[in-house]
């Protein structure tokens, strides 16, 4: 057997506040940082789970060697 990669999602939205002059100014502002930070809401995980392409798959000896034991 080799070890692989998965990967879940979730979607956090932020709300910031931001005075500005139009929707445009207040995009630009928040762009630059000119924003309060309110909260942050965490929602549901996304449906898509998926194996990674971008690492893996690892032998045992490549996994324990790069990150150590695996355990579950």
């Amino acid at each position: 057997m080799k070890i692989y990669e998965v990967l879940t999602s979730y979607m956090t939205v932020e709300v910031h506040h931001v005075k500005a002059n139009n929707e445009d100014d207040a995009l630009e502002r928040f762009e630059d940082g000119e924003s309060n930070h309110m909260k942050s809401y965490d929602g549901e995980y996304d449906d898509l789970i998926q194996v990674s392409c971008n690492e893996g798959p690892w032998s045992l000896a490549e996994y324990t060697e790069e990150y150590g034991e695996f355990t579950l």
